[in-house]
């Protein structure tokens, strides 16, 4: 049983996947997206803001983007708990992160690996880690993917 998923290893995971761009960009997805993965939407605006440069200074400003992080994180962790429940804190912190980082690269799309769940709730992590590999997900980011999954089936750095 694992002490809990080491959040510094997962955040030096997701800055060597997702990369981090100070200024915004459009993701293979084409959604714009700024700082480490984080995807921009109209909602975190503020209204304050009264000129383009405003906009330009709170948008790249690295501080917000690492709070960014961390509430994308914990969006993350919230999407792999309902996906997995209590058998997620049962894992490895390797095979933890593992899925928090789906999570965070894939959000709620994460409920559509239901194969790799079965194999996970039947702790058959080789199967779990096949059947990762077999995705759409590991089609657009092979490298990725082949990382994480032999982490995954492992359960060890």
């Amino acid at each position: 049983m694992s002490v809990g998923l080491n959040r510094i290893d997962l955040m030096e995971s997701l800055r060597k996947h997702e990369g981090y761009r100070r200024f915004p960009y459009f993701d293979t997805e084409g959604l714009l997206t700024i700082g480490t993965g984080h995807l921009i939407h109209h909602t975190e605006i503020p209204r304050g803001l009264h000129t383009l440069g405003d906009l330009y200074e709170w948008m790249t400003d690295a501080s917000r983007h690492e709070d960014w992080l961390v509430e994308d994180i914990n969006e993350a962790m919230s999407v792999a708990k309902t996906w997995l429940g209590p058998v997620l804190t049962q894992m490895t912190d390797v095979r933890q992160r593992v899925i928090v980082e789906l999570a965070f690269q894939l959000g709620n799309r994460l409920h559509g690996f239901e194969k790799m769940k079965a194999a996970i709730l039947a702790q058959d992590y080789d199967l779990a880690a096949d059947e990762g590999l077999r995705s759409r997900w590991s089609q657009q980011t092979p490298q990725r993917a082949r990382e994480l999954m032999a982490l995954f089936r492992t359960g060890a750095a």
